[in-house]
């Protein structure tokens, strides 16, 4: 088996916006229509920095073969990834 590197998920303030949107479109406050995501943003920073954590943590790991850095959602791919290359040589 090779090393694999772990990479978890990182995902942007931009990124989590966009999710919130998405997921709850524009909401109307006051007589204005705001995005989700940037209205939770400006509104409730704590709040949106615990969702975008919830949400990371949500996702799957992702694993990078150490010698190409090619990345793959299973482990087992990422540990064979570049060895019919060494077997060929």
């Amino acid at each position: 088996m090779k090393p694999v590197k772990e990479i978890e998920p990182d995902v942007s303030d931009e990124e989590y916006e966009d999710y919130l949107n998405d997921l709850f479109g524009e909401v109307y406050v006051c007589g204005t229509n705001y995005d989700s995501g940037r209205l939770l943003k400006e509104i409730d920073p704590v709040a949106f920095r615990c969702g975008k954590s919830d949400y990371e943590s949500g996702l799957n790991v992702r694993y990078a073969c150490a010698e190409c850095d090619g990345e793959y959602d299973d482990l087992s791919e990422a540990e064979e990834c570049c060895e019919e290359e060494e077997e060929e040589e």
